[in-house]
């Protein structure tokens, strides 16, 4: 085998190598990924829903009050123009609709 074909084969180990490794920190980290607060989950399944009532949904949102800043902190910056007029959960979420607010709660 020539030099060149056994530096290739080489390479071909060492990244396949490095690439195990990256995988095992990512496995080892896993159960140190964040869950969705049971609002969340709860705002998600309702929004996927061809029979969601969107006051409750707003309701929901507005009990649990990370999720109102989050939602309303990414309404402010994506309607700049509007010049603040998203005040309220349930003007947030009638302007910006069911997918930006499931969006929000996965953000």
């Amino acid at each position: 085998m020539s030099r060149a074909a056994i530096a290739t084969t080489s390479g071909t180990v060492d990244a396949a190598a490095a690439s195990m490794s990256r995988l095992e920190l990512i496995l080892q980290q896993i159960d140190s990924l964040p869950t969705l607060s049971s609002v969340a989950t709860r705002v998600l399944a309702l929004s996927g829903s061809s029979e969601s009532d969107v006051r409750e949904i707003v309701r929901l949102i507005e009990s649990d009050p990370a999720l109102t800043v989050k939602l309303l902190s990414l309404c402010r910056r994506a309607e700049r123009g509007l010049g603040g007029s998203i005040t309220t959960v349930e003007r947030a979420v009638v302007m910006r609709g069911m997918d930006a607010v499931r969006a929000a709660m996965l953000s």
